[in-house]
């Protein structure tokens, strides 16, 4: 039962929060670069930009690194290090790997539909 509470904080709220906060960052960015009319830069380019494109963008990264990290460390503790039961393990897997991909579709599909569409005048 520890184990289990181990993962929920450590991979539900750590990792959730710090998809929550890659999902604020991307939108930040993604409206400010709009805003800004340089929808058709990337990320390089942009965060050159002005100071604050550039503290967005870093924050971004900083955060997807910290997240990659604590990915990877709960990989290595809950499936490789582990010493549950397979099937426990496989389910850990299972969760470490379909939620970035799920959460990715599902905040796609949410940006498309709500953020500001550069090209709405254009439109015959």
């Amino acid at each position: 039962m520890i184990r289990k509470n181990l993962f929920f904080k450590e991979c539900v709220i750590k990792l959730g929060f710090i998809y929550l906060v890659l999902i604020a960052l991307n939108f930040i960015f993604l409206e400010y670069r709009t805003s800004q009319n340089m929808w058709w830069a990337n990320i390089i380019i942009f965060s050159g930009h002005s100071k604050l494109a550039f503290s967005i963008t870093a924050l971004m990264i900083i955060t997807l690194i910290y997240g990659f990290y604590l990915w990877f460390k709960a990989l290595l503790k809950f499936v490789v290090w582990g010493e549950d039961l397979l099937l426990l393990r496989f389910l850990y897997l299972a969760y470490l790997l379909l939620t970035p991909i799920i959460i990715t579709i599902f905040v796609s599909e949410l940006f498309s539909m709500f953020l500001t569409n550069p090209y709405a005048q254009s439109k015959p």
